[in-house]
């Protein structure tokens, strides 16, 4: 008897980060070998998804990216995975010397970044650094509710000392004092009455906001235990309102001050963002109810509704811009920045969440930055641990549907086509180039060499991983169920494919018809640049910054310098930069010919592009104008490896536009994470779910969202790993694997 016949098969649909993930995760299991049998299969020739970037022979070996990639200190589960899959190929001797042996070698740290605030008619520079704080973002953190409070509160009051310091004496109000004393006599009252002591007698200035925090916790305990609870009820009310008449009374006292002052204006927008947060916790029951509590609204119109006096400050635009958070990627609908865009929506609760971890529960630095491509920092170990330890990958695989069976509750048939075969005689599909640098790197364009019908790939210009590209050699179909071709299906494909692909499911069920009706994505534009100069010629402020919150649509720029050493310049570039931005949905009717929408789209990127070199980027880059004409840039600058001229030099930059349904950034506007589906729950059987899209402790497009997702559908197949760290409830208590016969949940 074949031993094969006794393991479970497990396909995964998808090779992003989450698809990953779950493979991995299961491949934690002791002995998995002896259950399970695990494929992946991926369109195209290399894995990643939208994280996915490639090598490019022909320019240097250049990186190129599908966007910029940004790890930030929170992001525990992303990091415990990539940590792992390093030692273990360190184990196995698959990384090649003189690469990257560990993440630590990988990434680099960062404890910066740059908000762009345009007042008085001019862009200025607003650098905001963070310390650092003991650990790494490998050890466990478990970033409760509290701690990323008290956090907050601790970097919050640093700015109030900040704005109170420069209050007038003779400006300085009453209110203040009464503040301070209602606080400690409600605290009074209230510890009297629970007969515990008060500890708040030393409340002071210096101490203002983290003392108000531990009052205000030691107030939810309270309601938590039943006891008292209308007394701690008021006292929360009365710390709401003396949080606004502290937040108007400073307001009324720098109003004047504000504009004149940068570092004061900047460390007001910081207070007066962070106390509307607090206010809207207290007010909104964030306390009791938990983020939910507020996420039916949109970030900006919630802050302005617990008195926040701007409400599309910088600070504000650039948490929007982080994640392109713009319906259908329309950001640019005024000339002035200070201006809200009316499709911006970002969910108040998933931003809050988000925003806390970020300044308050990170571990070790705030941000780390990859030191090459994301595709060889980040997918080369992965792919390379799991094809040692016994995964298949089936490469130049396209889903093209899920089929159901007859009682609609479970998975009964995956559909895919076949885009090329590889060779005779060949087992399987070598995805990898050649060691570069001490990096194994995945290629532009497949290994044609490798295929059947690589020469006809090739010559044709065909994109496999274009959803444009219908070429295919032909098809397959995997039958689902205990004995046949796949026992368990992991469907780790972005959402904006997922329509045509989960029809009969969208047909069957409710919550799979809101879901890919609520869940929004949006297209991005992005361009890398090389220079022949570092940065610091380019503007004088010193380091490589992640500057956000620019002109719309081209809102965030990265200075990537320290990839460079990576690539394969005889004669390297000074410096090289990402752009990136929101590229609204084509409001034109699509092409006669479905197939030339990619390159129409591409080229109006490359137009977008050049625009905002010839009339914007000298606002970030003073220093990049031509000799005596201050108002025009310096196409002379820019790298190029022909003979290009002006603005022909940018044709040697790489632009992408990121219009396939794979690559659109999951958006989390108000009121959707209701529709979300948890990886393990997926409401069909033997169906488990991985991506940033599902309900998956983050909620919002990251790499650590996908991850956590990832390991949740690992947890619904075999309940390991056993716990997921920072997902609270939504996490803590993963569903039991599904019997046999695929119990399915519909409503």
């Amino acid at each position: 008897m074949d031993s094969n016949a006794t393991k479970e098969k497990i396909a995964i649909l998808g090779g992003g980060i989450g698809a990953l993930t779950a493979a991995y995760e299961l491949t934690m299991v002791p002995n998995w070998q002896d259950r399970y049998e695990i494929t992946v299969y991926q369109q195209g020739w290399r894995v990643g998804g939208k994280g996915a970037s490639a090598r490019n022979p022909e320019q240097n070996w250049r990186i190129e990216e599908h966007g910029p990639h940004v790890w930030f200190g929170f992001y525990f589960n992303a990091f415990h995975v990539i940590d792992d899959a390093y030692r273990y190929c360190a184990e196995q001797g698959l990384l090649p010397a003189g690469g990257f042996q560990s993440w630590k070698e990988a990434f680099t740290p960062r404890n910066d970044a740059v908000v762009l605030d345009y007042a008085r008619n001019t862009w200025r520079w607003w650098k905001l650094t963070l310390p650092e704080l003991p650990g790494t973002p490998v050890d466990p953190g478990s970033g409760d509710f509290w701690s990323l409070i008290e956090g907050g509160l601790r970097m919050l009051g640093g700015r109030l000392t900040e704005v109170r310091a420069a209050v007038p004496a003779s400006r300085r109000s009453p209110v203040r004092g009464l503040f301070l004393r209602s606080l400690v006599g409600t605290h009074k009252l209230a510890a009297r009455a629970h007969a515990t002591r008060s500890g708040f007698e030393e409340l002071d200035h210096e101490h203002l906001l983290e003392s108000l925090g531990r009052l205000a916790k030691a107030e939810a305990e309270r309601l938590r235990s039943g006891t008292w609870r209308w007394l701690g009820r008021l006292g929360l009310w009365i710390i709401e309102r003396l949080l606004g008449a502290l937040i108007r009374d400073l307001l009324d006292a720098v109003r004047d001050l504000l504009d004149g002052n940068d570092d004061l204006r900047h460390a007001w927008q910081l207070l007066d963002m962070g106390v509307a947060m607090l206010r809207g916790i207290l007010r909104d029951d964030v306390l009791f109810g938990g983020f939910d509590a507020i996420e039916r609204f949109d970030l900006s119109r919630w802050l302005e509704r617990n008195g926040c006096s701007d409400s599309w400050s910088p600070l504000v635009r650039s948490v929007y811009d982080s994640g392109a958070h713009y319906e259908c990627g329309r950001s640019d609908t005024t000339d002035n920045p200070n201006q809200r865009p009316a499709a911006a929506n970002l969910a108040a609760g998933t931003a809050l969440h988000s925003l806390l971890r970020m300044f308050a529960g990170y571990h070790g630095s705030y941000t780390y930055r990859m030191n090459a491509g994301m595709g060889e920092t980040v997918f080369t170990p992965l792919y390379l641990a799991l094809s040692r330890r016994g995964v298949k990958f089936a490469f130049f695989h396209r889903v093209r549907g899920l089929r159901l069976n007859e009682a609609k509750n479970a998975i009964a048939a995956v559909d895919l086509d076949v885009q090329a075969a590889v060779n005779a005689g060949a087992t399987a599909y070598q995805p990898l180039l050649p060691p570069f640098r001490g990096l194994r790197c995945w290629p532009n364009a497949p290994l044609f060499e490798q295929l059947a019908e690589g020469e006809e790939i090739r010559s044709r210009g065909l994109n496999l991983e274009s959803a444009w590209c219908d070429f295919h050699v032909g098809t397959r179909t995997l039958r689902v169920g205990p004995n046949l071709d796949c026992g368990k299906v992991v469907l780790g494909i972005s959402i904006a494919s997922l329509p045509p692909i989960c029809a009969e499911l969208r047909d069957a069920s409710r919550r799979w018809r809101d879901m890919l009706g609520a869940i929004q994505s949006v297209q991005t534009q992005f361009c890398q640049i090389w220079m022949k100069c570092a940065g610091s010629e380019l503007r004088p402020d010193e380091g490589m910054p992640t500057a956000e919150g620019f002109l719309e649509p081209i809102d965030t720029w990265i200075d990537m310098s320290q990839v460079l050493p990576r690539e394969g310049w005889n004669d390297p570039p000074g410096s090289v930069h990402y752009f990136v931005g929101p590229l609204a949905d084509e409001s034109e009717p699509p092409p006669e010919t479905p197939s030339d929408f990619p390159a129409l789209q591409w080229q109006r990127v490359f137009d977008t592009m050049r625009g905002f070199v010839e009339k914007n980027l000298l606002k970030l880059w003073p220093l990049a104008s031509l000799p005596g004409r201050s108002g025009e840039f310096n196409w002379d600058l820019m790298r190029s490896s022909s003979d290009a001229a002006g603005w022909e030099r940018l044709r040697d930059q790489y632009v992408r536009a990121n219009v396939d349904p794979a690559d659109r950034y999951v958006l989390s506007v108000a009121g959707s994470k209701k529709f979300r589906l948890p990886s393990n729950a997926s409401g069909f059987g033997n169906l488990f779910l991985a991506g940033d899209w599902t309900l998956n402790g983050i909620n919002a497009g990251s790499v650590e969202a996908a991850v956590m997702s990832g390991m949740q559908a690992s947890q619904g197949i075999y309940g390991y790993p056993k716990t997921i760290l920072g997902g609270w409830a939504e996490m803590d208590n993963p569903a039991p694997p599904p019997n046999a016969k695929g119990a399915a949940v519909h409503a």
